[in-house]
């Protein structure tokens, strides 16, 4: 490949940018000398570097290209109902600039979401958004839900819709709702080159009870990745942020018809990984959340100036807070590594102790020394409480007979 001479000078101007804004912040420390050696060693030059060398090569991958010239103008948003809120809240795994221009390359070249997706991952080697967009792992759940065809099924915080998707190819009439819109519109676009009809709909909602306006019971509603960021989605303070949750959940069981079940998804709180130092997920906090409310409350105070909202569920507390619900736990599974890709779904409650422990190895393939994990795994397996410790949980609750 060969680079025009006006592009050889701007990289060589952005890579000089880029080392003396690296050297004037080395200045401001005490060790000047020590700390230029240090970061030479650590090759950050080489990584700024590349860094900018990757910057022009994408400029010059000719579907990027075309992305760039994208107008989110072209995006068609009439299809999705908005129930509550039609604001421009974004989240996701791209920027939004690049997620809308996929939509908008999507509606102008008449092409699939799935190859636009793939197109655009393979021009920027971002693999993570190709397996949550239209990977097989996010759904590998969906077996475990029974025969679906012709049940109601409500896909809350769809996200681009991988679950709610599998349901439709199980027949299923399907629910998509996320708080995001142009999120809902691509979980659309993916849903089309399946199955749709007009039992399926879309729509964008902030609150669970706007769902009440669509005059509809549910079979099954998917919560995957849902409930510990309920208290923060309302700005709780962490004194109520497992009341916010009941209350979430005592909606959703309204929403259900008769022997009908939620499916959540979500890391477990006393997780053997938190055990042994793994950062908390959902605040990057070491211990956080294995020790007591009240105690996790202050740790996040002075390290994050905020409170401890975000709230994960053990083994126990699925059981406990069932009941409260007039449900009960009909499955109980380890998503390993984990519930947002898991390779492997096992029964806790029937599981044998040996696969078990097979299973959480594939946790420990995200730590740098796992001889410790595997000394701890031993001895609760030995004492048989390691499903205590999983990583993460996919549970089925449901809902009881005369409830």
């Amino acid at each position: 490949m060969r680079f025009q001479q006006s592009e050889i000078i701007l990289f060589k101007r952005e890579v000089a940018i880029e080392l003396i804004n690296l050297i004037v912040s080395r200045i401001e420390e005490k060790d000047f000398i020590k700390n230029i050696k240090h970061t030479i060693l650590m090759g950050k030059i080489e990584i700024i570097i590349k860094r900018i060398l990757r910057r022009f090569l994408r400029k010059r991958n000719p579907f990027l290209k075309t992305l760039s010239k994208m107008s989110p103008q072209l995006i068609d948003f009439n299809d999705i109902v908005p129930l509550d809120q039609t604001g421009s809240f974004y989240y996701g795994e791209i920027p939004e600039k690049h997620f809308n221009q996929l939509l908008s390359y999507i509606h102008e070249f008449k092409i699939n979401a799935s190859d636009a997706i793939s197109e655009y991952c393979a021009a920027t080697n971002n693999y993570y958004f190709l397996e949550h967009a239209i990977g097989n792992k996010r759904a590998l759940i969906i077996e475990s839900f029974g025969n679906l065809q012709n049940k109601e099924v409500l896909d809350y915080g769809c996200g681009l819709g991988a679950i709610g998707i599998a349901c439709l190819k199980k027949r299923a009439n399907v629910t998509f709702v996320d708080s995001c819109k142009a999120r809902v519109k691509m979980a659309k676009e993916l849903a089309e080159e399946v199955a749709i009809s007009s039992e399926n709909i879309f729509c964008t909602a902030m609150d669970i009870n706007s769902i009440k306006k669509l005059n509809k019971k549910y079979d099954l509603i998917i919560l995957n990745g849902i409930l510990e960021w309920l208290p923060s989605t309302k700005k709780a303070s962490h004194t109520i942020a497992l009341d916010v949750q009941r209350d979430f959940l005592k909606t959703c069981h309204a929403l259900l018809n008769k022997n009908g079940c939620i499916y959540i998804g979500m890391e477990n709180r006393f997780a053997l990984l938190y055990q042994i130092g793994y950062p908390e997920d959902h605040t990057n906090i070491n211990n956080i959340s294995i020790i007591n409310r009240l105690d996790g409350n202050h740790l996040h105070q002075l390290q994050k100036n905020s409170d401890y909202v975000n709230m994960t569920w053990t083994y126990e507390d699925y059981y406990s807070e069932a009941k409260s619900l007039n449900m009960y736990v009909e499955k109980i599974f380890g998503m390993f590594p984990d519930y947002r890709f898991p390779q492997k779904i096992l029964d806790l409650n029937n599981a044998v102790s040996q696969t078990l422990y097979d299973c959480m190895m594939l946790e420990s393939e995200i730590l740098p020394d796992i001889h410790k994990y595997k000394e701890y795994m031993k001895y609760l397996n030995k004492i048989d409480v390691l499903k205590h410790f999983v990583y993460s949980f996919g549970v089925i609750l449901r809902k009881l007979p005369n409830a």
